[in-house]
């Protein structure tokens, strides 16, 4: 005997399974029940997510070889491993103990691995000017002494007069830090830290902003110029691939443009995910 309540599924074989429906509840307490599952559906996406960021500058393992090195850690309640390029992963947890295991672990920073939340407002950026072209990088790193730990360390390149890129005596930090600090040392003297303006990010094969090349999500080859599928033409008749004026997608006049370039100079600091996207 079937009850109206129940409810009737079949699958592709033919198989048909019948579960078991929920009782009709009087209409005053269908409607209370309803609020209750309303509230908290919202309590449920207000909570932030738990997302480590894992990257390394070698290619990651795959999925069943993460899986197997994050068991032998004993890091459990994993609920989603996302893949965004070769090099980076997104993990998201559960409860923040096991992803507090997966940032603090040992082996992991031993391979090379960098492991970071995502939602935690945690870099800022400076230049350091004036230093030396033969310092490498990796020297300037180990010589700087900073209350705040340094993440990475870059010098920055300038454009010549015949539109090459050469190394200037500039130099980006990256600190683990809210803000900017006014001063470090490198070998005992004191260096003036400057605020480092962002760039803004463009893509050099499909012209979109906030990536670059190397993890464009559609490698195409578009025009700059007229935004069809090719790498560059002679057309006098410009249509732009961001905000589709009358321009070419490298032109700085962009309303696009300009509205990236906003969004990132309002940022006094990151979160590491935007970092990892853009900055590092």
């Amino acid at each position: 005997m079937r009850f109206e309540s129940d409810e009737i599924v079949a699958d592709d074989d033919g198989f048909v399974e019948v579960r078991k429906g929920k009782k009709r509840l009087p209409r005053r307490l269908s409607e209370k029940n309803a609020e209750n599952e309303q509230e908290h559906n919202k309590e449920f996406e207000n909570t932030e997510k738990i997302i480590v960021s894992v990257t390394s500058k070698e290619i990651l393992p795959k999925q069943f070889g993460l899986a197997k090195k994050l068991r032998a850690e004993n890091i459990d309640n994993i609920l989603k491993i996302t893949y965004k390029n070769p090099y980076k992963v997104l993990i998201e947890f559960e409860d923040k103990t096991n992803a507090q295991k997966l940032v603090n672990c040992e082996s992991f920073h031993g391979l090379g691995y960098r492991c970071l939340f995502t939602n935690e407002r945690i870099l800022c950026y400076g230049v350091v000017k004036n230093i030396d072209l033969d310092i490498e990088d990796k020297e300037f790193q180990d010589s700087l002494e900073c209350e705040h730990q340094v993440v990475s360390v870059r010098r920055l390149k300038r454009l010549t007069d015949t539109g090459g890129w050469i190394n200037s005596e500039t130099v980006r930090i990256c600190l683990r830090s809210v803000f900017t600090p006014i001063c470090l040392y490198i070998y005992g003297y004191r260096f003036k830290v400057e605020p480092y303006t962002f760039p803004v990010t463009q893509c050099s094969a499909c012209w979109r902003y906030a990536h670059p090349l190397k993890i464009c999500p559609t490698k195409n080859n578009l025009c700059p110029k007229c935004g069809k599928e090719h790498a560059n033409c002679e057309t006098k008749e410009y249509k732009c691939l961001n905000c589709k004026g009358a321009h070419m997608a490298l032109d700085k006049s962009c309303p696009i443009f300009l509205k990236e370039k906003a969004n990132i100079m309002c940022q006094e600091n990151c979160t590491y995910g935007k970092a990892l996207c853009q900055f590092i």
